[in-house]
């Protein structure tokens, strides 16, 4: 993908900024590593996240049921649920070989 010069690092934050408070992105940040982002789609399965804390290497995993537990939690607590996320921190197969 060619890089356009004339774009300043500062616009790309500005931007993904945007994108983030449009709720066309959703960003993540898992432990240190900053700016995971992904595109908030009600195409996208539910999904959790695998992180290695020793790489960094990130994993979806897909949830399966999770409607029913987040209705069924709605039930037993009163309480309505807008979002949620799930994460993992482990180490992945290859920093456990090392």
């Amino acid at each position: 993908m060619p890089v356009e010069p004339d774009i300043g690092i500062a616009t790309i934050y500005r931007t993904i900024h945007l994108l983030v408070n449009s709720g066309i992105l959703i960003e993540h940040t898992f432990g240190e590593k900053k700016g995971f982002y992904e595109v908030n789609s009600d195409q996208n399965p539910e999904h959790g996240h695998l992180i290695c804390t020793v790489c960094g290497k990130i994993v979806e995993f897909q949830i399966e049921h999770i409607e029913m537990y987040k209705e069924r939690l709605n039930q037993k607590y009163d309480f309505k649920i807008q979002s949620h996320k799930l994460e993992f921190f482990g180490i992945c197969p290859a920093c456990q070989q090392k």
